[in-house]
């Protein structure tokens, strides 16, 4: 069930809440990789990798936050199933790294 609601709600809304936090991304090339991840029953961890193409800066926030819909709409609320770690990163111009998430 947990790897299910991972697949389908948690890492959608965490890969969008990455990109809508920093309002530099689009300008300054943020790319994120692989858009779709799973996190298989045994595994408690995984991660995103971010690389900056851009020729300044970037600074971006992950937030972690469960889907839902109902009668008024998309519902976003913060998600305690899943965390990002560290929440705020900094990437240099032509800089990639390694962004985990972990499970709860």
């Amino acid at each position: 069930m947990l790897n299910l609601w991972l697949r389908r709600v948690a890492t959608p809304a965490f890969i969008s809440a990455l990109l809508l936090s920093s309002s530099l991304a689009t300008a300054v090339g943020l790319q994120v990789s692989p858009i779709s991840l799973s996190l298989q029953a045994r595994e408690s961890a995984n991660g995103l990798t971010l690389s900056n193409t851009g020729d300044d800066m970037v600074q971006a926030q992950a937030r972690v936050y469960q889907w839902s819909q109902d009668e008024k709409g998309d519902q976003l609320t913060p998600s305690r199933g899943l965390l990002a770690s560290p929440p705020m990163i900094k990437l240099k111009a032509g800089e990639k790294t390694t962004h985990p998430y972990y499970s709860c």
